[in-house]
């Protein structure tokens, strides 16, 4: 949870993702443009050596994985 309330999701990316540096940067940089009703708003990012960390707005409903699988 943010100092403001809001509640948040954080996803730590393995190291293996094969997403690079640069890539990572530039995709943190571009996803919080895309606004869609059925897309979990990506509020940030965190890059720290090989450490790649996504902040999204939380979900209430689950992860699309609990419906699927």
């Amino acid at each position: 949870e943010l100092p403001d309330g809001q509640e948040i999701d954080v996803k730590r990316l393995s190291r293996n993702t094969g997403t690079g540096s640069k890539q990572f940067a530039n995709e943190v940089q571009a996803l919080p443009t895309l606004r869609h009703k059925n897309l979990v708003c990506l509020l940030g990012g965190l890059l720290e050596g090989e450490e790649k960390i996504l902040i999204y707005e939380y979900a209430a409903n689950g992860s699309l994985d609990n419906f699927l699988f």
